[in-house]
């Protein structure tokens, strides 16, 4: 039972690390590849209307440093990445 466990564990580890590559190198992703700097960006007020800020370069670092646990980290960490470009 274990070994099956780790098997689908493994698997999914896979198919995040391989999605996340996807994401990366999608075209439509320059807007999410780094942490929003609010000059630079044009972003006035970004870090008063966004608590939580994620963006793909820090997720994919913590991904290649093990620091989150499960898969399902990762795509919290996502989908809040869409959710603060929606508020914003």
């Amino acid at each position: 039972y274990t070994r099956l466990q780790d098997k689908l564990q493994d698997k999914a580890w896979r198919l995040t690390k391989g999605g996340l590559t996807m994401l990366w190198t999608s075209k439509h992703a320059w807007c999410f590849k780094e942490p929003v700097d609010p000059v630079k960006h044009q972003a006035p007020g970004y870090y008063d209307k966004v608590k939580n800020p994620q963006d793909l370069q820090s997720i994919r670092n913590r991904v290649e440093a093990n620091e989150y646990n499960t898969p399902l980290e990762v795509d919290r960490d996502l989908d809040t990445m869409v959710q603060n470009a929606h508020e914003y």
